[in-house]
C-alpha cells in the first residue's frame, strides 16, 4: 500500500539515487550502520472530566472515527510505526476486532469538519492507509494504561502540519473497550459515525470538541524534550549561548525513547538580532536514574559511556535564526532508562542571545564563563528544552513562512540550494533526496534530470559555481516520473544512483533540475520553496543553462528538502 508523502520515481534502466553522507556513529571514526532509535509522544490535553469512546466494541455496525492531533501537542516528527489508545476502564481478557483500517495524513485544518473528506488532502499531502482491513488484538489491560496497534506501513509525519488519524471498523469485535477522550476547550478533535455493518460508505459524522488520549510510537525522527514547566522562562547564560561550559541534565521521563541519538537542536528565546558564530565540543553520557540534580563540579557529573559527538565544530547563524542543529559528526546510543547529560564547551563565540529553558524540579543546569573551569554555578531549578534526533527517519528542512514555486521540472531550469550545516545537523551517507510538491501535480516524465551535490564553505551563494562548491559530485542523472494520484504536499523521492558523503560540518549545496523538456511535456509541476531574505540571503541560485553550469542568478529562497542520511 502507498504511504503518504511517498511519490514513486522511476528511472530508465536503474533506480534513482541521490545524496550521501558519511559520519561516525557512537563516537566511532567511520561510517557505522546504526540501528533505528525509537521514542513515544503522548497527546493528553489536561481536563477535569474524562469521557470515553466505544472505538472498539461488539456492535455489529461500521464505526468511523477521525482524530485531530495538533503539531504543538505532538512535539515530534518521524516515522510513526504504532498508535496507542488509553483504557478508560480495565479489560479483563484479550479480544479481537476484525476488518480494522487505519489511515493517517498531515493536514492544514485546525478543527475537524463533520464531513470526513473536508479534513484531508488539503495541501499537506495525501491521506494514506497504514493498516488495511486487518484483525487487531486488544490485550487485557488496566484503566489508565495504553494498548498498542502496530501499523503495516509506517507513516512519515513532518512535525510541522497537524496530524489526522482515522480508525474504521466494519465488523463487530469479540469484546468491548472504552477509550479516553477529553474536552479540547474549543476545536473539534473527534468526528465519529456509525453505519450499516460492512458498508464503508459513511461520509459525515458528528464533530466534537474532544481530543482522544493517544500515544504515537516513532521509529526514528525528532522529539522535543519537554521539561515539567511550559511557561517559557529564559536566561542569558553561557554555552551554547556564549563562551563557557555548561552541563544539562535531561531526565529519561522527558525523553521517552532509546537508541542512537544523532542530533541535538538548541532554541533561542527570540530570533537573533545579529549573526553569531561559535565553536563547540559536545559530550553525551548516561547518568543514573536516581540523579535528578547536578552538582557544581563538572567532572563528577559526567556519567557512563561518555562520548564526544562533536569536536571543534563551528556553527554560523544568520540574523533571524531561532533554532539550530549542532552539526554532530558522531552519535550516542542512548539506553532509554538512564538520564542523559549533555556537556557543551563553547569557545570563540561572537554574538550572543537568550537561550530557552524551562523550570524543573531541581538544578539541571550548571555553567561557567570559562570553558576550562572545573566547577560551575547552579542556574536555579531549570532544565534545558532541546530537540533530539533519533536515527532512522529522513532529515527534512521545511518552509517556515511564505511559499514559492521552485520550477526544477520546467524546461531547462535548475536550481542550486544552499543548506546550512545547522539546518541539517547530521553527518552521514545521503542516499535519497526529495522535494515537496507546491501544487497538485500533473503526471509527467522528465528526461535528463540531474542532481549534483557538494560541500560548501560559503554562507551565501556567490552566483559562481566554482566559488560556491568545494567540490561537485553528480549523484543522479536519468529520468524522473511523476505518477498519477499525488496531491499538494506530497514528496517526490529520488533514490540516488550514487551516495554523497556529507561531513556534517560544512554547508551543503543540492543542485537539481530538468535538462530540457520535450515538446508536450507538462511543465507546471513545481516544488515548494521558502522566501526569507534575512535568514537565507542568496540561498538559491537559478539558471536556465542546466545543472552544472558555471553561474546562476541568486534568489533569497531555500527549497523544502527531505533526505535519507545513513550513519
Amino acid at each position: 500500500m502507498k504511504q503518504k508523502y511517498f511519490s514513486q520515481v522511476l528511472i530508465g534502466a536503474f533506480l534513482l539515487s541521490m545524496l550521501t553522507a558519511c559520519g561516525g556513529g557512537g563516537g566511532g571514526g567511520g561510517p557505522v550502520a546504526l540501528a533505528t532509535g525509537t521514542f513515544t509522544k503522548t497527546v493528553e490535553i489536561a481536563a477535569a472530566t474524562i469521557n470515553y469512546s466505544q472505538l472498539f466494541s461488539i456492535a455489529a455496525v461500521e464505526n468511523r472515527y477521525m482524530f485531530l492531533l495538533t503539531a504543538a501537542d505532538i512535539n515530534g516528527s518521524g516515522k510513526v510505526r504504532s498508535v496507542r489508545f488509553k483504557y478508560t476502564t480495565a479489560v479483563a481478557s484479550a479480544f479481537t476486532c476484525p476488518s480494522t483500517t487505519i489511515k493517517m495524513g498531515a493536514t492544514t485544518v485546525a478543527t475537524l469538519s463533520a464531513t470526513y473528506a473536508s479534513n484531508v488532502n488539503q495541501g499537506a499531502g495525501s491521506f494514506t492507509t497504514v493498516l488495511n482491513n486487518a484483525a487487531v488484538t486488544i490485550p487485557a489491560g488496566s484503566a489508565g494504561s495504553y494498548f498498542n496497534i502496530d501499523v503495516a506501513t509506517p507513516f512519515d509525519y513532518n512535525g510541522k502540519d497537524n496530524l489526522i488519524v482515522e480508525v474504521t471498523r466494519t465488523a463487530a469485535c469479540t469484546g468491548d473497550v472504552s477509550v479516553s477522550t477529553v474536552g479540547t476547550g474549543g476545536y473539534n478533535g473527534v468526528v465519529w459515525a456509525a453505519g450499516a455493518a460492512g458498508t464503508s460508505t459513511i461520509a459525515a459524522g458528528t464533530a466534537q470538541p474532544n481530543s482522544m488520549h493517544m500515544q504515537l510510537v516513532f521509529a526514528g525522527g525528532e522529539t522535543l524534550v519537554i521539561a515539567a514547566d511550559r511557561a517559557g522562562n529564559n536566561s542569558n547564560f553561557y554555552a551554547p549561548a556564549d563562551v563557557g561550559r555548561a552541563q544539562y541534565l535531561i531526565l529519561a521521563s522527558d525523553i521517552v525513547g532509546s537508541g542512537p541519538v544523532s542530533g541535538i537542536q538548541f532554541t533561542a528565546n527570540s530570533a537573533l538580532a545579529a549573526p553569531m558564530t561559535a565553536t563547540y565540543k559536545l559530550t553525551f553520557s548516561h547518568v543514573a536514574p536516581a540523579t535528578t540534580t547536578l552538582g557544581t563540579t563538572f567532572a563528577s557529573n559526567v556519567g557512563s559511556g561518555a562520548t564526544v559527538v562533536a569536536q571543534a565544530v563551528t556553527v554560523s547563524l544568520n540574523t533571524g535564526t531561532t533554532e539550530w542543529w549542532v552539526p554532530l559528526t558522531g552519535s550516542f546510543n542512548y539506553d532509554g532508562t538512564s538520564n542523559l547529560l549533555v556537556d557543551v564547551e563553547a569557545t570563540a563565540v561572537t554574538g550572543g542571545f537568550t537561550l530557552r529553558y524551562q523550570n524543573s524540579g531541581g538544578t539541571r543546569i550548571i555553567a561557567n564563563v570559562d570553558p576550562a573551569a572545573a566547577t560551575g554555578s547552579a542556574l536555579g531549578p531549570r532544565g534545558l528544552e532541546p530537540k533530539l534526533r533519533f536515527h532512522g527517519a529522513p532529515v527534512a528542512k521545511l518552509s517556515a513562512n511564505t511559499h514559492n514555486n521552485n520550477a526544477i521540472f520546467n524546461g531547462p531550469n535548475s536550481t542550486a540550494t544552499l543548506y546550512s550545516a545547522t539546518d541539517l545537523g547530521t553527518a552521514g551517507s545521503i542516499t535519497s533526496v526529495s522535494c515537496r510538491l507546491r501544487s497538485t501535480p500533473i503526471p509527467a516524465s522528465y528526461a535528463n534530470f540531474k542532481v549534483v551535490m557538494g560541500h560548501s564553505t560559503v554562507s551565501t551563494l556567490s552566483g559562481t559555481a566554482a566559488t560556491d562548491f568545494v567540490s561537485q559530485s553528480t549523484v543522479f542523472s536519468g529520468t524522473v516520473v511523476i505518477p498519477a494520484g499525488l496531491t499538494t504536499g506530497d514528496w517526490i523521492d529520488i533514490p540516488l544512483s550514487s551516495a554523497f558523503a556529507y561531513d556534517g560540518k560544512r554547508n551543503l549545496i543540492v543542485w537539481m533540475g530538468n535538462g530540457g523538456a520535450a515538446s508536450g511535456t507538462a511543465v507546471v509541476n513545481v516544488c515548494q520553496a521558502e522566501s526569507n531574505a534575512t535568514r537565507y540571503p542568496g540561498g538559491l541560485g537559478l539558471t536556465t543553462a542546466g545543472v552544472g553550469s558555471a553561474s546562476y542568478t541568486l534568489i533569497d529562497w531555500t527549497t523544502d528538502i527531505r533526505m535519507t542520511i545513513q550513519k
